[in-house]
């Protein structure tokens, strides 16, 4: 999971600072409600251009398939996303 962190920090001309695993339904995220069982929530802070950036990042616990757009498919699931602030 940090590997593909990281890789979308870089290709965004980013450097990454820290990755906080956050509680799986800590609802004081950007993401609010959309969080579900089947999510694990990420709070990155990066260095871009000399400035100091917040993105957050929910990933989907998929076996095989970490970037799932509809997990859960007969559940409240939420895929994959992104946040930069």
């Amino acid at each position: 999971m940090k590997k593909n962190i990281n890789k979308v920090i870089d290709s965004r001309g980013g450097h990454v600072i820290t990755i906080e695993k956050l509680k799986e339904q800590d609802f004081t995220t950007p993401f609010n409600y959309e969080v579900s069982n089947y999510n694990i929530l990420f709070k990155i802070t990066y260095t871009k251009d000399s400035n100091e950036h917040v993105a957050w990042y929910r990933a989907v616990k998929t076996i095989n398939n970490i970037h799932d757009q509809t997990p859960a498919r007969y559940n409240d699931g939420f895929g994959e996303k992104w946040i930069f602030e």
